[in-house]
């Protein structure tokens, strides 16, 4: 098991339970979740989104300032927060209010405010237990629906962390422009091979040239335009390993 999230949300000291976790060869915890009244504003109001200052994972520091080999992914969707269930719900909401919280996130994310949105769906749910069945079915629903429609990855949380960490262990060297300003080359290197592609993006445009054609390892690559921010990029998709990739611009 490398991922957890602790039932009831046992924890001990500032990061020891992390610490002890990280010892144990689990390097991402989801513990940290948007339930309970510390998230209410005092006028009453139930804000969303980044409660540990960003909507990427980030690993644990001790008191020390020490970084620990573990990461905590903040679970900002939770079924017993948002729906009502047996044991009890802090919003009580019908599952539409519900849905339209989760896809508000997830729209977020698609425009810029880049995050991974995790989400708690408890299996307990999906036995036959009437409204409360009803309820969450159409969440859960609503919510992997609109991510699909939209192309937003579905992932269990081990996806997540291979992924993660193989972005963090990828190194991506820019070699620079050719003399003609023409020839942008950057070289890939990465290990992992268990976070499937891995996406390279270079500029659509460099000064007043527009980009004509990338080749990957020397043979012509297909690509996907995108936006980040307000700079349009063409993305590459490439496995773990080496490999040379140049842009062209005309």
């Amino acid at each position: 098991m490398s991922t957890v999230r602790t039932h009831k949300i046992l924890w001990k000291g500032w990061v020891e339970t992390a610490r002890i976790q990280a010892e144990r060869g689990i390097r991402m915890n989801l513990d940290y979740y948007h339930v309970g009244p510390a998230f209410q504003t005092s006028a009453g109001a139930w804000p969303y989104g980044y409660f540990t200052g960003s909507g990427l994972p980030m690993k644990f520091v001790d008191e020390q300032g020490r970084i620990l080999n573990i990461y905590q992914q903040a679970t900002q969707l939770a079924d017993e927060q948002l729906i009502p269930v047996p044991w009890g719900s802090q919003q009580r909401l019908m599952a539409e209010a519900a849905t339209h919280i989760a896809t508000e996130l997830l729209d977020r994310s698609r425009n810029g405010a880049y995050a991974a949105v995790a989400a708690q769906f408890h299996a307990d749910l999906f036995a036959d237990l009437g409204e409360y069945t009803a309820t969450a079915t159409r969440w859960l629903d609503g919510t992997l629906s609109h991510a699909a429609a939209h192309g937003i990855p579905i992932w269990s949380a081990e996806q997540w962390l291979h992924f993660t960490e193989a972005r963090h262990d990828a190194r991506l060297d820019v070699q620079g422009c050719d003399p003609t300003g023409r020839r942008l080359t950057v070289r890939l290197t990465a290990t992992s091979d268990d976070a499937g592609d891995l996406v390279v993006l270079l500029p659509l445009s460099h000064g007043t040239a527009r980009l004509e054609r990338i080749e990957l390892d020397g043979m012509p690559a297909t690509h996907r335009e995108r936006s980040v921010g307000r700079v349009r990029y063409a993305g590459v998709s490439v496995r773990a390993g080496a490999h040379g990739i140049v842009g062209t611009y005309r």
